[in-house]
């Protein structure tokens, strides 16, 4: 008499097939392109552009007015909402001056937007 067929313990658990694992990187590119707003994906590129220039958070608030043609209210309130979930880092009241920058996974993030923007 045979055993009854359990899907809780396979008998032969090397023959289980397993879709391959996104990597960490590809899963917050996967992320973020999903759930990030149309206008917050056009600052990231904005600001892969000028990251460098080591500018102020008030400073790209200007620009990027400037540059997107969207009222100040608009770019402050999705600035700070790429800060709250760490894709960007800046001066905050307590700690004034300081450059706005990508973090590492803000860079990641931008530069996939922008690679899908050129290659689309």
């Amino acid at each position: 008499k045979g055993e009854a067929f359990s899907l809780t313990k396979p008998r032969e658990p090397h023959l289980i097939l397993k879709e391959p694992s996104p990597t960490l990187e590809e899963t917050l590119i996967l992320l973020a392109s999903e759930k990030l707003s149309k206008i917050q994906k056009r600052i990231l590129r904005k600001l892969l552009d000028t990251e460098t220039l080591g500018k102020t958070y008030s400073w790209h608030v200007k620009y990027l007015c400037r540059e997107l043609k969207l009222p100040e209210s608009t770019v402050k309130w999705n600035l700070n909402v790429l800060r709250k979930v760490g894709l960007i880092k800046s001066g905050s009241i307590n700690c004034k001056g300081l450059p706005l920058q990508l973090t590492e996974a803000g860079r990641l993030v931008a530069k996939s937007l922008a690679f899908r923007e050129v290659f689309s």
